[in-house]
Formats: structure tokens, sequence, C-alpha cells
């Protein structure tokens, strides 16, 4: 229930994609992704009560801006070659 969009496939996914060194991380992703997913409705929920009905779009588009800074980040931190 808590797992959001990470599954097992992707769990899977990331270890093979992952370096010895970076396979660690697996385990605090996997932590985040559970509690992503079970904090999420309630606490979108209370910044509903609390900003009003209004403010849905805004508090919809914040985890969404954040989730595209996350990715293009790790596109950016994965990428191979030299730096731009």
């Amino acid at each position: 229930m808590g797992w959001a969009a990470f599954s097992d496939f992707d769990e899977t996914y990331l270890a093979h994609a992952a370096t010895p060194g970076q396979r660690a991380h697996l385990t605090a992703l996997e932590a985040a992704s559970m509690i992503g997913g079970v904090a999420a409705g309630p606490v979108l929920g209370k910044g509903i009560e609390l900003a009003g009905v209004d403010a849905v779009p805004v508090l919809l588009a914040l985890p969404t801006a954040g989730c595209l800074a996350a990715t293009w980040w790790l596109i950016r931190a994965t990428r191979e070659g030299p730096s731009s």
C-alpha cells in the first residue's frame, strides 16, 4: 500500500543498474518510497484543509515540481561522459 510507484520490478532494475557502492542506497530509496506513499494522502488533505479547496492545483504542483527536479538531477548525475 505504501510503495507509491516503486515496485519490485523497479527495485530489481535498480539493483542491476547500480554499482556496488550505490546498491546500499536502495534501502533508503525503499524507505523514502514507503514513507511518501503513506504520508502523501494525509499531508495533501491537511494542506487542503488549511489552504482551502482553491489551493489544490498549487498543492499538487509542488510535489510534481519536486519530482521533476529530482528526475532532472538524477539524469544529470548519472550521465556518462564529461559534465556540461
